[in-house]
């Protein structure tokens, strides 16, 4: 990508890390615990995160498209549309049910299978002339093709579940209410620079660079940050 496009693609992922939050509505703690419980009913409690989560795509898409029909440059425009469609790929995500079901390489294959498809489609666009809208486009593809593996590797044994007492929305959503704020104060003090950076009229290729190093950065303390989640159970 050129400085510009980067810088716009920048923008693009810091509006997207606040809205990841609200897309996956605390999926990650509140629905695996009630899952993992004994003897919650799997496809109410599936059913009825998943709508929640379709919901929240619906508002975060719809403002995202709102902002991008607003806005007067054509290359951020064509990001912010991307990433609209890009969130609604977020939600239909199985990987909650299968770490309830306490399966959790259903999980990690999903994963891998999401990174591969990603890389692959990047590899191959960059032969072409590659545009920064087409970076949330490739992930998008790439979290079609996770999804639809963990929903036929985790039919077997969801379909043996579903006895139990009913789960109400309310319940999912109150939990996930105290989730959302936690993650939205973790992940949006991290990318609230580049917004502001765009308020205040900063070039967009001098964003791309400052985003770059910033990417760079938090590579380097990656190691660090493995080595306290792996001692702090321990602990």
């Amino acid at each position: 990508l050129s400085p510009a496009d980067f810088g716009y693609l920048s923008i693009g992922q810091a509006i997207s890390a606040w809205g990841q939050p609200l897309l996956y509505m605390g999926a990650n703690l509140v629905a695996v615990r009630l899952i993992a419980a004994e003897p919650q009913p799997t496809w109410a409690i599936e059913r009825r995160t998943i709508g929640m989560r379709i919901a929240a795509a619906a508002i975060v898409g719809a403002c995202t498209v709102a902002v991008a029909l607003d806005c007067s440059e054509r290359s951020l425009r064509s990001v912010l549309l991307a990433y609209g469609v890009l969130f609604f790929f977020y939600p239909a995500q199985p990987g909650f049910i299968a770490i309830g079901l306490h399966r959790a390489r259903v999980y990690t294959v999903g994963r891998w299978i999401c990174a591969v498809c990603f890389l692959v489609l990047i590899a191959m666009l960059t032969r072409m002339s590659l545009r920064a809208w087409i970076v949330p486009v490739a992930y998008a593809v790439a979290l079609s093709m996770s999804a639809g593996y963990g929903f036929v590797a985790r039919w077997p044994v969801l379909r043996t579940r579903g006895a139990g007492a009913s789960v109400g929305v309310r319940t999912l959503f109150r939990g996930a209410l105290l989730v959302v704020t936690a993650q939205f104060f973790q992940t949006g003090q991290s990318t609230v620079d580049v917004i502001l950076l765009k308020m205040w009229k900063i070039p967009v290729a001098q964003i791309g660079d400052y985003n770059a190093m910033c990417r760079l950065t938090a590579m380097g303390c990656l190691p660090f940050l493995a080595l306290i989640y792996s001692l702090a159970p321990v602990y």
